[in-house]
């Protein structure tokens, strides 16, 4: 199961910024209890990080060696990836590559074909509307007209309205964007992203509990 061409060094960028909301460590620092956060929700990340959080632990059924693994990777890749801050160059941009490849051999590895492909869908919810107009491949399977890309595109410029929780912003943006499609196209969309996945506020979660083994 492929997931495309994903940059965790972006993804180090946005969760150092983010580190202060108080969801763990900082990426790169070593620290196995770092978990992507809520206000990460509509990034298009790769999806092992998406692997550090609870929800996600559970909806895979994730068992407790894997779970350990996936602590021990992450930070690993994060270290990585933090490493490689503010370098530039072919080297550089070789480097980054490398940790992407090796994120990717990671699921293909560790994950199930069941589990991964579960990964796979809530990856896209996870990322949501954007995932429309952004991932080429499945603009094209969707066959969606330039129309449908601009009114989908606009959809998304508009951010949260007062008082709008981050994870209601996205999943309004994600209504407001599917209703452009036509039938055959959403039911199309529908199939890719599978179940709905409920995301569980990271804060409300304890942080030493541990998925049911």
């Amino acid at each position: 199961m492929r997931f495309g061409a994903l940059t965790i060094a972006a993804a180090v960028a946005m969760g150092m910024a983010l580190s202060a909301s108080g969801t763990g460590g900082s990426p790169g620092s070593g620290s196995t209890s770092w978990q992507l956060p809520d206000e990460a929700i509509g990034a298009r990340l790769s999806p092992v990080l998406l692997l550090s959080r609870q929800d996600v632990q559970v909806e895979l059924a994730i068992t407790a060696e894997q779970a350990t693994a996936v602590e021990q990777a992450i930070a690993e890749l994060l270290a990585q990836a933090s490493s490689l801050r503010g370098r530039s160059g072919p080297d550089a941009v070789a480097a980054r590559r490398a940790v992407d490849e090796a994120a990717q051999q990671w699921i293909e590895v560790s994950l199930s074909e069941e589990q991964q492909a579960r990964l796979a869908q809530i990856d896209l919810q996870w990322q949501g509307a954007s995932a429309l107009v952004s991932r080429s491949t499945i603009a094209a399977s969707l066959e969606l007209t330039e129309d449908q890309r601009n009114r989908i595109a606009e959809t998304l410029t508009q951010g949260p309205a007062p008082g709008e929780a981050p994870l209601q912003a996205h999943h309004r943006m994600h209504r407001d964007a599917v209703s452009v499609l036509s039938e055959d196209q959403r039911m199309r969309w529908l199939a890719m992203i599978g179940s709905p996945f409920e995301v569980v506020a990271q804060r409300a979660a304890a942080r030493d509990d541990r998925v049911s083994r």
